[in-house]
């Protein structure tokens, strides 16, 4: 009886380990599927091209490691529309940034328009105006929109970038927007630029003016002028944009603590730095008017000179 016990006793011991082992095994392999995932979810870049939804917009693809990657904007579409199953969707705000300098002419319209412009559905407006400097009568407009609008005036011009600055500083919304204070571009562009964040195909949205045949307007040379930066980029970066100088540039309110101050080159100098941080680009076709130097317009071709060399000097400063 005794010999039969002990026998029992090795035979439940070796069950229990068998067992234990098991265990063991299928748990490292539950670990290993689940850092898998975790992979593929966080690095994998998503096709549009199967999606009729998306077949418009443009995927840029950056061809730099995933370095510094904001975890919650660089998950797929597949594993945002889990997310969104199991978390019920809030409200989000867009922050519109508006930098404008002697714009008596067209701000007040512009703003109307953006007031009056559809969103996607969950989604709400801020508008922040930056008034830098102006000596006409653009002031006196904006106190008519004090109560829909938040109005910053600053005591002298600065440039485009600085008055940028200002106006993130007191945006609260989940996304940033730039508009620009002319007619040029059409605010009722801005929901589909959201519509693609809602897709969660993308972190960063632009604008193109030359996705669309239609939208090629302007002069030869400062079209050329785009042209060649937007290729300088691409090649210093592994892009494939198609306007880096556009106005409609929407991102992450989160990405915006290294917008430099300066003129017009600082959304440049913008975009290389979303590229470095490897955010996920995508642009949209866009309307465009463009308007003449009698118009009103104010980047002239010395700052398209003076953001080429800036480029390549900031390029050279984060090479090692």
């Amino acid at each position: 009886m005794e010999g039969e016990a002990v026998v029992e006793i090795k035979i439940r011991q070796n069950a229990s380990f068998r067992a234990y082992h098991d265990c063991s095994a299928r748990r490292e392999q539950l670990q290993i599927d689940a850092k898998d995932l975790e992979h593929n979810c966080l690095y994998e870049n998503s096709d549009p091209a199967d999606d009729k939804n998306t077949q418009e917009t443009r995927i840029q693809k950056n061809a730099h490691p995933c370095a510094n990657v904001h975890i919650p904007y660089t998950i797929t579409r597949f594993c945002r529309r889990i997310q969104d199953m199991l978390t019920p969707r809030s409200r989000r705000t867009v922050s519109i940034i508006i930098p404008c300098y002697n714009e008596e002419r067209t701000v007040g319209e512009l703003l109307d328009r953006i007031r009056a412009a559809s969103l996607p559905s969950g989604w709400e407006r801020e508008i922040i105006i930056v008034d830098d400097g102006s000596k006409d009568s653009t002031r006196n407009i904006l106190k008519r929109y004090e109560k829909e609008a938040h109005i910053i005036l600053c005591e002298k011009n600065e440039g485009k970038g600085a008055a940028v600055r200002r106006g993130l500083g007191s945006a609260t919304g989940e996304y940033v927007l730039i508009q620009d204070a002319d007619l040029e571009y059409n605010p009722a562009d801005i929901a589909n630029l959201l519509s693609v964040i809602d897709s969660g195909t993308a972190d960063v949205v632009y604008g193109s003016r030359n996705l669309d045949p239609r939208t090629r307007r302007g002069a030869l040379i400062p079209r050329a002028g785009v042209w060649f930066i937007t290729k300088l980029i691409n090649v210093l970066y592994g892009l494939s944009l198609t306007d880096v100088w556009t106005c409609y540039k929407l991102f992450p309110r989160e990405a915006a603590t290294d917008f430099v101050a300066g003129r017009f080159e600082s959304e440049l100098l913008f975009t290389a730095m979303l590229a470095r941080r490897s955010y996920r680009f995508i642009e949209v076709p866009i309307s465009y008017t463009p308007r003449a130097v009698t118009e009103g317009k104010k980047i002239r071709y010395r700052d398209g000179i003076q953001a080429i060399i800036l480029i390549v000097l900031d390029w050279l400063r984060h090479l090692y």
